[in-house]
């Protein structure tokens, strides 16, 4: 953490749970501790690192040039992921869409592997439980005012220490911190939310941001984007690109949008707030925040890579 943050600030800074990753992003933990995570959250002795392989390196910076400058904040819904008919035209989407039907018709009725009728429910099954995303998170946690005590204080240090051990617990792989600058990381957030709504993200000098009809109201003081990872399965990945391979996908985002929710909870809790995606892949562009955040590396295939 930046050493010219003094007490208090990160958490007071705490704003977007969400953005980051391949494979995930953003959470919580829930309110019972194993006593092993209580015993790290309450621990001031640097914690130990766990060791990467001789080939990885730290470095200060992403290992791609990114022009500042030139990068303008992105409509969600102008990407591929939501404007797939545009892109490849309506008609051609169409046909590809009916072929998909078909073929998945066709290789379950003929028992083809990965296809199967047991792959098709495993892949129904592992979408189930995943919770509604809400701007705001679930709002259900009762807040420090609430309990009649006083709210959450740490130093930066312990504030992100207490955050991660969180994240880990509730079944994040890695977790990373970025601070949103105006001039930089903050163009990672998405200038408009997917479509049907596509409405705007705006910052505002505001105490507490908001949602209405119209936009997403996130605080200048929201200076902290949490993001994390939610590790895959090796071996069902292998399956790719079949059904059974797919639902690897499935299962991690399944977890990762009930952490996101634990985490919204998590800072509330504490007697903070929280600001996250109301959409899938609704505030920010997932990646590049895991890779600000120092979880892995830009691949060629545009896509955040690490090594675990």
């Amino acid at each position: 953490m930046p050493e010219s943050l003094n007490r208090r600030q990160l958490l007071k800074a705490l704003g977007l749970t969400g953005a980051g990753l391949t494979l995930a992003s953003a959470g919580l933990f829930s309110n019972v501790l194993s006593t092993e995570a209580a015993e790290a959250v309450t621990d001031t002795k640097p914690q130990v690192v766990p060791q990467r392989y001789w080939w990885v390196k730290n470095v200060d910076k992403p290992t791609v040039e990114i022009d500042w400058k030139a990068m303008k904040r992105f409509n969600e819904w102008e990407t591929t992921r939501g404007s797939l008919p545009k892109y490849r035209g309506a008609d051609l989407d169409k046909q590809l869409n009916q072929l998909q039907k078909d073929n998945l018709k066709k290789w379950e009725s003929e028992k083809k592997p990965g296809y199967t009728t047991k792959d098709m429910a495993l892949n129904a099954a592992v979408g189930y439980g995943r919770p509604e995303f809400k701007f705001l998170g679930p709002q259900v946690a009762s807040t420090p005012k609430e309990r009649g005590v006083p709210r959450y204080e740490g130093t930066p240090e312990e504030n992100s220490r207490i955050v991660r051990v969180a994240l880990r617990h509730m079944g994040a792989a890695t977790v990373g911190f970025v601070e949103l600058n105006p001039e930089t990381t903050r163009k990672l957030i998405y200038n408009q939310e997917p479509a049907p709504s596509k409405k705007s993200i705006v910052f505002e000098n505001v105490d507490v941001g908001y949602e209405d009809k119209d936009k997403l109201v996130i605080p200048d003081k929201a200076r902290w984007a949490i993001t994390f990872t939610v590790q895959m399965s090796t071996e069902t990945m292998k399956y790719g690109p079949t059904t059974l391979g797919s639902l690897t996908t499935g299962l991690s985002y399944t977890r990762m949008w009930l952490i996101n929710s634990q985490l919204h909870e998590f800072i509330r809790a504490l007697g903070y707030n929280s600001y996250g995606a109301s959409q899938f892949n609704g505030l920010g562009i997932a990646p590049a925040m895991a890779i600000m955040g120092g979880l892995g590396e830009l691949s060629r295939l545009n896509r955040m890579i690490t090594p675990g």
